[in-house]
This record gives C-alpha cells, structure tokens and sequence, in this order.
C-alpha cells in the first residue's frame, strides 16, 4: 500500500507541529492522543475520546506480540493495522497466518467464534490497511457497541495510521 496513502485517512485538522514534537520525543502519549484530536468534528466520538482520563499508551500485550518484527520497515497502515490484530489474543492466533512482512492477507482470517470486541478491532485494522476506516464514528461512540478498552485500542492504531513507528516508539519508551 503507497505510503501517501496511509497518510491520508483523516479529513479532520491535526496541527503540522505534532509529528514533529513526536519524532523530538518531546511530547507524551496523553499530550499526542489530546491534541490529535482535538478538533474532530463529530461531537458524541470527541465527548468520548475527552472522557478517557488517562492515556496509558499502547497495548503491552500487543507490544509483546509483535516484538519479533521490524516494524520500521513498513507502512503505517500495516502497523496500525498488525497493531490491532495483535491486541487481541484470540484474533492474533487466528490472523497470525494471514501476516506477512508489508502484506496482510485479511480474506484468509476466519472470523468463525469471533468475539463482539474482536469484530470492531478486524474491521478497524482491515479499514486502516486499505486506507479507509471501516468503523463509523457513530459505532465508535457507542459504548455498547465498542467497549472502552477496545476504542482506546482503535484510537491508539489510528495514531499510528497517521504517525507511524514513532508512536510505536513512544509506546516503547514509556513501558521502560
């Protein structure tokens, strides 16, 4: 997938400075999600994205699971996209297979016992592979569709759609 292409999944505004404070490493991950969205235009997604306290980074289990690649070398979507697929257990054995270095092969992941959590984060990653977000911004604020713990993973994977391994990164040096 072009890189321009995973560098333009968003229509909403996000200041020029960010990635740069973010390569810096003068920003921190609570700072990063904050300002990046900022200014999203849909109210009910920005009331929720607010009312998360605290940003914690991302998924230490998913950091595990994807330890072994070099995440460098790929496109933001693969990341964010691999990212979310590995913050579930469950849909990481059963897409593990379908990974290949730069290439994700989503038709050959079974979904068959899928949990309701583990749907939005497929649809997500897939949506953010193809450049596209496959999640509404209405489901993504409906608590009872999108459970807490699964929003703030879509959200981090959308950061990393639009930033890439410097998230990563950051993610990394604040477990440390």
């Amino acid at each position: 997938m072009p890189a321009q292409q995973c560098a333009d999944l968003y229509s909403f505004r996000v200041p020029i400075y960010i990635a740069e404070r973010l390569e810096a490493g003068c920003i921190s991950f609570q700072e990063l999600v904050e300002e990046s969205f900022r200014d999203i235009p849909h109210t009910r997604l920005k009331n929720r994205i607010d009312a998360v306290t605290t940003w914690k980074g991302l998924s230490r289990a998913a950091l595990q699971r994807i330890a072994d690649r070099h995440l460098e070398a790929y496109c933001p979507g693969w990341l964010a996209a691999v990212y979310l697929l590995a913050s579930s257990e469950h849909l990481w054995k059963l897409a593990v297979s379908a990974i290949t270095p730069g290439s994700i092969a989503f038709s050959k992941i079974s979904l068959k016992g899928i949990s309701t959590d583990d749907y939005p984060l497929f649809r997500a990653a897939k949506g953010l592979y193809n450049g596209s977000f496959l999640v509404s911004a209405s489901e993504l604020a409906d608590k009872e569709l999108v459970d807490d713990s699964v929003f703030r993973d879509i959200l981090c994977a959308a950061l990393i759609a639009r930033y890439g391994k410097a998230v990563i990164s950051l993610a990394k040096e604040a477990v440390q």
